[in-house]
């Protein structure tokens, strides 16, 4: 049980290391979409601009671009969703882990507690034993001078 808990435990830490490089990823990825549209934008800005010299090319070039702007901003829109999940799934592994390491704690604690009860154990039965073997000798002795066989208590 302790073994599974370890186990689940670095399997949790491996999942966290990979949602955070995926994390990272999605961010990076987001981050050069949005310059990409920028970049997009402003090239339709100059385009709008050249315009009076060439409006005919310059007009399908600009809705060819809107509409990859268009694209982008889908892509962009999965790739958020897909971040706000990464980032559930993030803060419920967390809270996994959480709860393994209180149960962890939890487990140590009374492994703890049960050896103790075994040392005091120990000690009582050391005890009793003795004890046991002091009775053996008062009864041989009593025996002898009795000189009446007796069985002993061992």
């Amino acid at each position: 049980s302790l073994k599974v808990a370890l186990k689940e435990k670095s399997a949790l830490e491996k999942e966290k290391k990979s949602l955070s490089a995926a994390v990272t990823n999605k961010d990076a990825d987001i981050s050069a979409l949005a310059e990409e549209i920028n970049k997009l934008q402003n090239k339709i800005q100059q385009l709008e601009e050249a315009n009076q010299d060439a409006s005919i090319s310059v007009n399908d070039e600009v809705k060819s671009l809107q509409l990859k702007i268009s694209h982008i901003d889908e892509e962009k829109a999965n790739l958020s969703k897909k971040l706000s999940d990464l980032q559930q799934e993030t803060v419920a592994a967390k809270l996994l882990k959480s709860d393994l390491e209180l149960a962890q704690k939890n487990k140590d604690k009374r492994i703890v507690d049960l050896k103790s009860k075994n040392e005091s154990l120990e000690s009582t039965n050391k005890k009793m034993i003795f004890e046991m073997e002091e009775m053996n000798v008062k009864v041989d002795t009593l025996s002898k001078k009795k000189k009446v066989p007796t069985a002993t208590l061992r």
